[in-house]
This record gives structure tokens, sequence and C-alpha cells, in this order.
């Protein structure tokens, strides 16, 4: 069973006890709402896309912007990624596996920039996303279930992030399970509208979390107040 230590204040999340020098905790705080203000952004121009696509007008420029702001997001995340995992991390395959995600995050943030310049197909782009967002996902539901026994980490964000992971997962199985069901069908269409409906609360709040992350670590790196 992993050993979390415990906390000798709000600050330690990211610093260890006994460092010394500069307190990054600030820096990763405004980092991390950076990036949710990043994932936000990038999720309006890709709602607006398909909102042009739907009155049968064209992609651009919203497509690309979402590419742009997409490989920006992933950029950040892939720094954030083993900043955010350091105390969760308790066997050596778990540290291999969180560096491998944040290096999965940096192909991602490629992926988008080649497609934008024109180098990468759509296709190959959305396929490398795709599953690179899917192990975010699964790293979010890890990341969060360890954050709940540990005291540096607020309960509302740890339960907002397993929640979110919860519904992506959740409404990705449904969209899975309706191609099985067969195009057209009942069982199909609420499979989608279920699944589409979940995962698109669940995109919505992922932003969100790194914004409730980035003021948890922005206040608790103030000096405690005196008597």
């Amino acid at each position: 069973m992993l050993k979390v230590r415990r906390a000798e204040g709000p600050t330690r999340l990211i610093r260890s006890a006994g460092a010394t020098g500069p307190d990054p905790t600030r820096f990763w705080g405004q980092w991390s709402i950076i990036l949710g203000v990043l994932t936000f952004t990038s999720g309006l121009f890709l709602l607006v896309m398909f909102i042009s696509l739907g009155l049968g007008r064209s992609a651009a420029p919203w497509g690309p912007i979402n590419d742009l702001l997409g490989g920006l997001s992933n950029l950040l995340l892939a720094a954030l990624i083993p900043v955010l995992s350091r105390r969760a991390v308790g066997l050596p395959w778990e540290r291999s596996a969180v560096w491998f995600l944040s290096g999965a995050s940096v192909v991602a943030a490629a992926s988008g920039f080649l497609l934008v310049a024109g180098k990468m197909g759509f296709e190959q782009s959305t396929a490398v996303s795709v599953v690179v967002i899917m192990l975010q996902v699964v790293w979010m539901l890890w990341l969060n279930r360890r954050f709940l026994r540990d005291p540096a980490v607020p309960t509302l964000v740890s339960r907002f992030g397993i929640a979110f992971a919860v519904l992506m997962l959740a409404g990705t199985l449904l969209l899975g399970l309706s191609f099985a069901a067969g195009s057209g069908t009942l069982t199909a269409k609420v499979l989608q509208v279920t699944g589409g409906t979940l995962g698109g609360a669940a995109w919505l709040s992922w932003p969100a979390w790194f914004i409730l992350m980035g003021r948890h670590l922005k206040g608790s790196s103030r000096p405690p107040r005196r008597a």
C-alpha cells in the first residue's frame, strides 16, 4: 500500500519538507491556472467549429485555432504532470508511467502543431490526440485517488478530479458501445446521447480542475498570518 508522507504545511504538495530556496508552489499554481484557461478556450473553439460544420460552413479558422491551443495545453500539461505526481508516486513503475505520459503529451502537442502546419493528416493527428487524452484521464483518476489520502490536497479538488475522470471514461465507453450496437438503431442513439452528454460534461469540467488546483497552490504558498 502506498504510504503518503504527512504534510507539514499546505505548501508541501509541491515543495518537499526541509527544502531551501525559493518556493515554486505559487509558480506552479499560476501554471495550472493558465493551463485551465487554455484548455477551456480550446474547448470553446472546438464547440464553435462543430456549430460551424453543422451550419454547413467551414471548420476554419476555428479548427486550426483549437489545434494550436490544444498543442500549447499539452505542452503545459507535460510539464505539470511530473510535478503534481511527485507525492503520489509510490512504485518505480508508477514513476516510469508518469514520465511516459509526460512524453506522450509532448507527442500529442507536436501532432497538433503539425496538423496546423499541414504536415500531418487530420485522421492521424486525431488518433494520437484521442489516445493521449485517454491516458491523461486515467492519470487524473489515479492521481486524485491518491490525493484523497493526501492532507496537502483539499477533498473538493480530489473528488472533483475523480468525478471528471469517471464521467469521461463512462462517456467514452458508452460512445464505443454505440458503434457495436449498429448504426441507426435506437440502442445506438441512446448510447450516443448518453455518452455524449457525460463526455461533454466531463470535458467542460476538466479546465475547472486545473483552475481549482492552481488556486489552491497559490493560496497555500502564502506565508501563514501571525496572530
